[in-house]
């Protein structure tokens, strides 16, 4: 598996993706032509502190299946992320929350999957 941004996603058409449930968080995977790409949030802080960073949301993702991803956007701070995805004609927003005490981080990465 390899760990890339989201930039890796440019120029790449998304087939289709898909949003799951973990015990206390959600996870998501993007399939392109040739490669899956799966969303991993880290809480920097995991160990007993009340540090928690997730997968929110996913929204418009059904409107870029089929499109060439254009543009990536991402705005993050201390309490998450906004990840755009964008086409020609539509985008994807992802939102990634962290609810924390102040004192730990989180990151988020694409890992590379094979088909």
């Amino acid at each position: 598996m390899k760990k890339q941004g989201f930039d890796i996603l440019k120029g790449q058409t998304i087939v289709s993706f898909h949003i799951w449930e973990q015990p206390n968080y959600k996870a998501a995977s993007f399939k392109t032509t040739t490669h899956k790409y799966n969303l991993e949030i880290t809480d920097e802080g995991a160990g007993g502190n009340d540090s928690d960073a997730y997968l929110e949301s996913i929204t418009g993702g059904e409107s870029i299946i089929g499109q060439e991803i254009v543009e990536v956007t991402e705005e993050s701070d201390n309490y998450g992320a906004i990840i755009k995805l964008i086409t020609d004609n539509s985008k994807c927003v992802i939102t990634i929350i962290h609810d924390h005490n102040g004192y730990y981080g989180f990151d988020y990465e694409v890992c590379e999957c094979e088909l």
